[in-house]
């Protein structure tokens, strides 16, 4: 049902992160294409294509050493002016999903 073209578009999606599973794939692939494809054929052409579902690793809590670093940290330089701060790299890793779960990707 698939053509190889429609394949490489398939991964291309996957790879890209616009959308991170086979049902959220499913539906961007109809939109641009509007080819109407389950999304267990979707699930079939990654699989083909190598890619693989995995549970994603859980990441520790805080524990109260860190809490009290960071509460630390904060107070030292809650005086820090506008300048102070141009100098500084922000880089936020963290994940936060309102709605869904970390589950299968």
């Amino acid at each position: 049902m698939l053509t190889s073209n429609d394949k490489r578009h398939i991964s291309y999606l996957a790879k890209s992160g616009e959308a991170d599973n086979a049902p959220k794939i499913a539906r961007k692939f109809r939109e641009e294409t509007g080819k109407d494809v389950s999304h267990d054929t979707i699930a079939r052409a990654l699989k083909e294509a190598g890619f693989k579902a995995e549970r994603k690793k859980k990441k520790p809590m805080l524990i109260e050493r860190h809490k009290k670093e960071r509460k630390e940290w904060a107070f030292a330089h809650k005086d820090w002016s506008d300048a102070d701060w141009e100098h500084v790299i922000w880089s936020d890793e963290t994940i936060i999903e309102y709605f869904g779960i970390q589950g299968q990707k």
